[in-house]
């Protein structure tokens, strides 16, 4: 995310403390999910949320997306299309700082 701020009117200050809230908020989720072929439309909810933060391809037509979400706006998203939304993001996936940078 940005956030631009002006030096001369200070325009944008309030959406700096904004910002950081939600980057320090606990409820928020920082993590890679593994995603089949044929859950596009899961994918394209996300991007809609502006929960992607990158992607890549995986052999075999997956795709490996890093998120950075809440977690309340994540199991939103998840119910719609995963039938156990929790064991979703707990199978196969992990925290982002423990899973290196995405190519």
């Amino acid at each position: 995310q940005r956030v631009w701020v002006s030096a001369h009117s200070g325009a944008g200050l309030e959406l700096v403390g904004v910002a950081v809230a939600e980057l320090l908020a606990s409820d928020t989720l920082h993590q890679c999910l593994l995603l089949a072929p044929d859950q596009g439309r899961l994918r394209a909810r996300l991007y809609a949320a502006k929960a992607v933060l990158s992607e890549c391809a995986v052999e075999g037509g997956s795709s490996r997306l890093e998120i950075r979400a809440s977690k309340a706006d994540l199991m939103r998203l998840l119910s719609h299309e995963v039938d156990d939304a929790e064991a979703f993001l707990q199978a196969g996936t992990a925290p982002w700082q423990s899973q290196g940078v995405l190519g």
